[in-house]
């Protein structure tokens, strides 16, 4: 017996081992061909879908607040009607929307029909300023370079000068926060304008050529303003509203005026003494019923003194105390052996001032 030969049993096992083995290849190899078909069927179906028309967007449905154009808003979009339409991922179309510094939101959503509509919530503009370079100011406080995509925008909003520390910009922007768009779109140029009583008052230019002034707390009622101008007999003159009184009144432009020499009171740590009517207390010194003005014994005039709330007090017998030589110093003082004022002396009746609603001041031309 041949000892090298291999029983049946064990080469039938051998056999079918190995038959296993090249089914096994056989059926991973088909399957492999077929998946490989599959894909490169799937590939050659979306390159044709590519290439066909119905893969495009056929139309875009953008809606704004009407300063950002509709061009303007597709490109940083990123979209097009050339573009694949499923390629246009909503929320990274919304990402590159949000990351413009002028919308503060934005909404993107694929309809059937292959059409594409967006909407986009745009930040409110004050204006535009000159820093180190020309930006545009936002209602949120937050400034953005200014490109040339965005001059439509600025011809509609106004220039803005002055106002250079931070806190003056964020009471700027305060200020503006309920002054309506169409009245931005009005204003020409905003800057800062020393009223006297209120270095930082604001000062509008009008597209019309009028004037606005007002302080922080009131620049909101130039929301008014048409309807005040309207009324005007002479329209060279400034609309003013002062912070703390409800009544806008007309006037000669400050910078128009006569130049005056004027003083003021002031209290003991060097500031302005505010009258009654809120504004700075001016000195006023007598005169004589000559004409003359009244003069001290040094030659210097004599000032009318103000009382605690800031408003002249003048001396009922001024001139009969003047001429009597109670004022050589400038100021009242009666010897104790003075005589008395005669009782027929003629003393002017106080001004009676009627009491006014808080905020309302008597100027000319009050509207």
């Amino acid at each position: 017996m041949n000892t090298t030969e291999i029983p049946a049993g064990i080469q039938k096992l051998f056999d079918e081992r190995r038959m296993k083995r090249v089914s096994s290849s056989f059926h991973a190899a088909r399957s492999s061909v077929i998946r490989n078909a599959m894909l490169a069927g799937a590939a050659v179906l979306i390159v044709l879908y590519m290439i066909l028309p119905v893969s495009r967007v056929r139309n875009i449905s953008v809606h704004t607040g009407g300063r950002l154009s509709r061009d303007y808003i597709m490109k940083t979009a990123d979209i097009s009607t050339d573009s694949i339409f499923y390629l246009n991922i909503p929320v990274l179309v919304e990402h590159r929307l949000k990351s413009d510094p002028l919308i503060e939101d934005a909404d993107v959503s694929l309809h059937s029909g292959n059409i594409i509509e967006v909407a986009v919530t745009e930040k409110k503009v004050i204006g535009y300023r000159y820093e180190n370079e020309p930006v545009v100011l936002l209602q949120d406080g937050t400034t953005a370079p200014l490109k040339s995509e965005y001059l439509d925008i600025i011809a509609s909003v106004p220039l803005i000068t002055g106002f250079s520390d931070e806190e003056q910009t964020r009471l700027l922007i305060k200020a503006f926060k309920d002054i309506e768009p169409d009245m931005i779109e009005e204003m020409a140029e905003v800057s800062q304008y020393d009223m006297g009583y209120d270095s930082q008052s604001i000062r509008v230019l009008m597209r019309t050529g009028g004037y606005f002034l007002a302080g922080y707390n009131s620049l909101h009622y130039i929301n008014s303003y048409n309807e005040v101008y309207s009324q005007m007999t002479d329209t060279n003159q400034c609309i003013i509203v002062e912070d703390g009184f409800r009544a806008a009144y007309t006037k000669t432009c400050p910078w128009n005026e006569p130049v005056r020499d004027v003083e003021y009171w002031l209290d003991g740590e060097g500031n302005k003494i505010i009258n009654s009517t809120g504004l700075p207390a001016e000195k006023h010194y007598y005169g004589l019923s000559d004409g003359a003005m009244a003069h001290d014994a040094a030659g210097n005039r004599i000032v009318i003194p103000i009382n605690a709330r800031g408003d002249d007090e003048p001396d009922p017998y001024f001139e009969a105390h003047y001429y009597a030589g109670y004022y050589e110093t400038g100021q009242l003082v009666i010897p104790e052996d003075a005589e008395a004022i005669p009782e027929d002396e003629e003393v002017p009746a106080e001004e009676e001032v009627p009491e006014e609603p808080v905020g309302m001041i008597q100027k000319e031309n009050i509207i």
